[in-house]
């Protein structure tokens, strides 16, 4: 066993020192470098390769003034937009709560001292503002872009679905207008119903909303609506609208920037198209809202002897009503909104105002009045 171990042993230190001698001669490597000439070579610019490929966006280009209005121009990835591919309906509502309290608009009036029961004013205030606000949509949409600040389309389509927007509101406006025939609350003229200055203004704030809004901020719609409905609330103000006139005024002025667009969309298709709706993804979903309700139904409640004060001092012929309060149709506003710490926590609220019309009101209190006095000369 030794001796086949001591044989092992010599036959692989043999077989190394073979192996080494073999390198013994061997000369070292060498390292050759390409010999390296400048030359002018041809290269084609492709920007977009890079953040196509990354899913990166192009950096901002710097606004320059833009005066090329009847220049077509459409840039590349942007979404194209079908006939009535992004449109809202909350016009609807809107008109249709105009019309559901144009009935109730005397339970708005305050100034009894006017004894002229189809005009009595709610204010004395007076101002000229709103004949000017009315266009602060489209004097802001043209001065950005003016500016040079690319909004959702270029020039001719802009001009295109603001054309028609206005052409659908002054056709809504003056066609309800002249039909209903509907007194001022000032009693100047009849036409009050709807309210032409609230509609320009709810079409020049939408068309705002979808040129900017939606596609740079959401403060240029905050801007737009917060004074088209200022205007809406001048023109109460002023005494030239009833509150039904102002609602249906809004909703025509937005239905009929929807509908303007929606037929631009039809006809330009992809064509003038420079940027996509906003994308927005927190972990804080911090919101606001404001939403308007109306209720329906019809009730009365009578009031008889029974129900007054010091009632069993007096002697009543019968137990009848001796007046009612007719309820109508009720309007609430509601306004929540809520902050978010992290993902996981915050606090919200909400806030409820809920208005009911009370159609016999007035003669309620005339009747209760006169019934007081009836008992206190027994």
């Amino acid at each position: 066993m030794r001796i086949k171990s001591l044989l092992l042993f010599f036959f692989i230190l043999l077989s190394v020192n073979m192996q080494a001698s073999n390198y013994l001669n061997v000369e070292p490597l060498t390292l050759e470098v390409p010999e390296m000439k400048p030359e002018l070579v041809e290269v084609v610019n492709q920007p977009l390769t890079y953040y196509e490929q990354t899913g990166l966006s192009l950096p901002e280009p710097e606004p320059k003034m833009d005066f090329n209005f009847f220049k077509s121009r459409t840039n590349k990835g942007v979404r194209e937009y079908k006939f009535l591919d992004d449109v809202t309906f909350v016009g609807v509502p809107l008109f249709l709560a105009g019309i559901a309290i144009k009935g109730d608009k005397a339970s708005f009036r305050q100034d009894y001292r006017n004894t002229h029961a189809n005009t009595r004013l709610v204010t004395h205030f007076k101002t000229h503002i709103d004949d000017y606000t009315q266009m602060f949509g489209p004097a802001m949409t043209v001065g950005l872009k003016v500016a040079g600040v690319e909004g959702r389309s270029d020039w001719p389509r802009l001009v295109t679905s603001s054309l028609m927007s206005y052409a659908w509101m002054a056709a809504f406006v003056n066609g309800i207008k002249y039909t209903a025939k509907e007194m001022r609350p000032d009693g100047s003229t009849a036409n009050s119903w709807p309210s032409g200055h609230t509609a320009t203004s709810f079409v020049g704030a939408t068309i705002l909303h979808k040129e900017y809004g939606l596609t740079r901020s959401p403060w240029y719609s905050v801007a737009g609506y917060g004074v088209a409905t200022a205007t809406g609330v001048m023109r109460i103000l002023n005494n030239r609208h009833w509150i039904s006139d102002v609602m249906s005024g809004a909703g025509i002025g937005i239905l009929s920037t929807e509908l303007g667009y929606a037929v631009t969309d039809l006809l330009f298709k992809k064509r003038g198209l420079l940027r996509n709706d906003l994308e927005y993804y927190t972990e804080r979903p911090s919101f606001f809202a404001i939403s308007m309700g109306m209720g329906f139904g019809l009730k009365s409640l009578g009031f008889g002897a029974a129900d007054l004060v010091h009632s069993e001092d007096y002697e009543f012929e019968d137990n009848s009503d001796l007046f009612k309060v007719d309820f109508h149709t009720a309007s609430a506003v509601d306004a929540e909104g809520a902050y978010f710490f992290n993902k996981y926590v915050g606090v919200g609220g909400r806030l409820r105002v809920r208005a009911m019309t009370a159609k016999s009101w007035s003669d309620f209190i005339d009747q209760a009045t006169s019934v007081r006095l009836n008992f206190s000369e027994r």
